[in-house]
């Protein structure tokens, strides 16, 4: 299971039907989702704090992150871009900015989805 702060990804072991409201802390994936670019002051504590997750299709080996635009226009994309991230890597927690950049130029985008060819 995966939820976000605006910061951090963190995750959980979770099995299906589990009943459980004891899940403990969980662990980091992705850190400092808040960080600045280097051409501007764009941290997490201006424009949109929402973060879009969403698991590939199928093998759920890609993490898909969405960080809103900072302000209405931004001066870059920064910030307005959804990274992805190879859960199979043995690296984790990743540094947010070192993920790649799979879309780029979105002002705020809230919900990420797949057609059939994933």
């Amino acid at each position: 299971m995966l939820a976000s702060s605006d910061t951090t990804v963190y995750s959980w072991s979770y099995t299906h039907g589990q009943r459980s409201s004891s899940l403990g802390s969980g662990n980091p994936i992705v850190t400092n989702m808040n960080a600045r670019s280097d051409e501007d002051d764009l941290g997490a504590f201006r424009g949109h704090w929402s973060r879009t997750l969403r698991l590939s299709p199928g093998d759920q080996r890609h993490l898909y992150i969405s960080v809103g635009s900072a302000r209405n226009v931004d001066l870059d994309s920064y910030r307005s871009r959804i990274r992805r991230f190879d859960l199979s890597a043995a690296n984790a927690p990743f540094e947010f900015n070192t993920g790649e950049v799979y879309a780029d130029g979105l002002r705020n985008e809230v919900g990420l989805a797949f057609d059939s060819a994933g």
